[in-house]
């Protein structure tokens, strides 16, 4: 995980900071500890460091940021990293948002501690600390006493109340964080990265964290061989996926994550007769040299032909081409009757679950390559530079994609079935997908969409999203 931990002084940050470190290794990171390490180690960073101090000033915001890009970039920080509170100020917070850029690192979220003020002063004053400074550890007269008063259990140095820990000093210090610190939760609301937590409780602090990093908003959803694959990306990085043998067990699983929109690369929506669903026309037009990528769609009365017909597979295709022919008078292409089992099971479970169409939106994975590349792409991902050029283009926007791509194939199964299995070209079709839906529902890149919302005779749009986030960059190029 990839958290900063805000808080009045006595919130709790440092016990929560060490509680989520045994979650999954994540490295706990205060400056303090960062600027002892650089003086102990006689760096030059630690050198001026010490200058500051010695002359009684404090360190400037430059040289600690210094320190923090050489931190973060530790072999431990792989694992994940808590900010135990850090920033301090706006400016801070704004200097780590452009080193956390540069390092090509996103937040999972910014947790505020809350407590009542009578709990941190009760917290405060009954803390005693070992004055050894190789030591340091935390006692409280209440309830963590040392085994023998004012001698510590590590150690045996003495035991003492900090200066800063009197009443009086506590109410300063809130008073100093209510003026410098407390904006900072405004400033990260208004990214959409705060989650505000009751610390009154260490444990019950540390189980509302770890549910929130299950709850994953923007999914793509798309076909693998013999069920579902779903990955889903949440506002700074980290991902989810499964694959599922059914549909109806994926929204299950959706549901459980806190799912807000799930973009499905399998068709929503059925023409009734021989016109062609709009947005598939657009779609064609909008991917160029690759418009071949959009396969007609069977329309409904083919579909429920092949639904019907008795037999296996060649046999339900047989009688849903038959269906289609007499309709349409025109012969789909072997994709779009591959696809079929897909577009019945979704059809009929939308139909059945009205509460499910809130949550999907169509689209196609090749719209959404062709929207973040900005223009079309000339290859296909039949060849290998086609490939790379798409694994470029989701590692632009989310740093972690090549870490989904190369371990998509462990994901979990909701039900264990071995039948299920992807390819290279299913993990990238989805993953475009979830991008895409996050980058539209962040609200900087606004969902664009391929037809009206036109819907068919069950009342399902027939609409495709995509995102276009270089538009901006052109606009700002022809002003």
């Amino acid at each position: 995980m990839k958290l900063i931990l805000l808080g009045a002084p006595g919130a709790g940050k440092g016990t929560i900071a060490k509680l989520l470190s045994g979650v999954d290794g994540s490295v706990q990171i205060s400056t303090g500890d960062i600027l002892r390490g650089e003086v102990e180690a006689g760096s030059d960073l630690g050198a001026r460091a010490r200058g500051c101090m010695q002359r009684g000033e404090l360190v400037p915001d430059e040289l600690i940021m210094e320190m923090m890009e050489g931190r973060l970039q530790r072999p431990d920080c792989a694992a994940g990293f808590l900010l135990d509170g850090f920033p301090r100020t706006i400016p801070q917070a704004e200097a780590l948002a452009q080193l956390l850029q540069k390092l090509g690192i996103a937040l999972d979220m910014v947790v505020n501690l809350e407590a009542p003020r009578e709990v941190i002063l009760e917290r405060l004053t009954t803390r005693r600390t070992c004055e050894n400074p190789d030591c340091q550890a935390i006692y409280n007269i209440r309830s963590k006493p040392p085994r023998v008063e004012g001698v510590c259990d590590r150690c045996g140095g003495a035991v003492v109340q900090r200066a800063d820990e009197s009443e009086e000093a506590i109410t300063q210090r809130l008073e100093t964080y209510m003026e410098k610190t407390a904006p900072l939760a405004d400033y990260y609301l208004k990214q959409g990265l705060l989650l505000r937590v009751d610390a009154t409780s260490s444990e019950k602090a540390v189980a509302a964290v770890r549910e929130k990093l299950q709850h994953f908003p923007y999914w793509g959803v798309g076909t693998c061989g013999g069920g579902w694959m779903c990955i889903g990306l949440k506002a700074g990085c980290g991902y989810d996926c499964f694959t599922s043998s059914t549909i109806r067990d994926a929204v299950a699983e959706l549901r459980r994550r806190d799912a807000k929109i799930a973009l499905c690369t399998v068709p929503i929506g059925l023409p009734d007769g021989r016109e062609k669903r709009r947005c598939d026309i657009l779609a064609r037009e909008f991917l160029g040299c690759r418009r071949n990528s959009v396969f007609p769609i069977p329309c409904r009365r083919a579909v429920e032909a092949y639904r019907e017909a008795d037999g296996g597979k060649n046999e339900k295709k047989q009688a849903g081409r038959d269906v289609s022919y007499a309709v349409t008078k025109k012969v789909l292409p072997n994709q779009s009757w591959d696809l079929a089992p897909h577009i019945i099971e979704l059809d009929e479970f939308l139909f059945e679950d009205p509460d499910a169409r809130g949550l999907f939106r169509e689209t196609h994975a090749e719209i959404c390559f062709r929207g973040l590349n900005g223009n079309e792409l000339l290859t296909s991902k039949k060849q290998r530079e086609g490939v790379q050029k798409r694994r470029e283009l989701l590692q632009e926007y989310f740093p972690q994609a090549e870490h989904v791509y190369e371990n998509a194939r462990s994901c979990p199964g909701v039900v264990a079935n071995s039948e299920i299995s992807m390819t290279n070209s299913n993990i990238l079709d989805v993953l475009a997908a979830a991008l895409t839906a996050k980058l539209g529902a962040d609200g900087d890149t606004p969902y664009r969409s391929l037809g009206s919302e036109t819907k068919d005779s069950r009342g399902l749009p027939m609409q495709m999203l995509y995102v276009d986030p270089r538009e901006k960059i052109r606009a700002r190029s022809k002003q």
